[in-house]
C-alpha cells in the first residue's frame, strides 16, 4: 500500500514518507525488471484518505505541539 506520502513528503513524517517513497521506486524497478514477462504485472495501490489513527489532528498536536498545526 502506497499513500499520498508517496508524492509529497509531509512534516514530522520522515521515516513515513521515506519508506512510501520507498515502496512506488521498489514497484517501478520491479516494473521494469519484470517487463520480459507479460503474465505478471505490478501495479501500486494508492487508497483514498483512510481515517487512521497516525494522523488524528488531536494526536498530531497532542503529540508535536502547535508546530503541527501550522502545517495544516
Amino acid at each position: 500500500m502506497i499513500s499520498l506520502g508517496g508524492f509529497a513528503a509531509a512534516p514530522y513524517a520522515t521515516a513515513y514518507s521515506a519508506s512510501k517513497f520507498g515502496l512506488k521506486g521498489f514497484s517501478e524497478a520491479l516494473r521494469g525488471k519484470l517487463s520480459d514477462h507479460p503474465n505478471v504485472h505490478i501495479c501500486d495501490v494508492y487508497p483514498a484518505s483512510i481515517d487512521t489513527p497516525g494522523i488524528n489532528p488531536e494526536r498530531m498536536e497532542e503529540r508535536f505541539g502547535n508546530g503541527y498545526r501550522r502545517y495544516e
